[in-house]
């Protein structure tokens, strides 16, 4: 009961912690869980011998998790929007990620590996795919760049993206394993 209590103590923080980092329902709804499962193995950890007090020990490291998981679940659904949302032209929403757990999912490791993934794919699709998604080019402007038709600059950024799916073990409906 007196765990119950030092979190209910702590409720403020947490509050504020869901309303700095949750940008997304799914990201609200799922923050205060995870926030109090942390908070449970803090407790567990804890050793009072090291002489921190339990208090500012609780908010550093809970402060510190909430950024972490949260920084992790926009790296996912970035991660997947970028895959997905290439291939089907759909306005994929990172809130539609159902096996979003935790930040240490399968997910998250496919996130990690994503950019050693690119740095494989051959020059020109490594050139698209990188201009569009993370400098966030158009297709036209990529096209000019590279001196090519838009058509040849669309299929180098489908080669990339079904090369990525590939390298990272992706199934073609990446949610069907959900």
């Amino acid at each position: 009961m007196e765990r119950e209590k030092l979190f209910a103590e702590l409720a403020p923080l947490v509050k504020r912690l869901v309303h700095q980092y949750g940008d997304t329902p799914r990201l609200r709804r799922d923050l205060p869980a995870a926030i109090y499962e942390h908070f449970r193995t803090l407790l567990d950890a804890f050793d009072p011998q090291q002489g921190i007090p339990l208090r500012p020990y609780l908010v550093r490291h809970l402060t510190s998790f909430t950024f972490t998981y949260a920084q992790c679940y926009w790296q996912i659904t970035s991660y997947w929007a970028l895959l997905e949302g290439s291939r089907l032209n759909s306005g994929f929403a990172g809130d539609d990620v159902p096996f979003l757990i935790g930040p240490f999912g399968r997910a998250q490791q496919m996130a990690m590996r994503l950019p050693e993934a690119i740095e494989r794919l051959p020059h020109q699709q490594r050139q698209v795919v990188t201009w569009r998604y993370y400098e966030e080019y158009g297709i036209e402007e990529i096209a000019k760049v590279l001196e090519i038709e838009p058509d040849t600059a669309r299929s180098l950024l489908q080669l990339g993206l079904t090369n990525l799916q590939q390298q990272l073990g992706i199934p073609d409906d990446p949610l069907s394993n959900a």
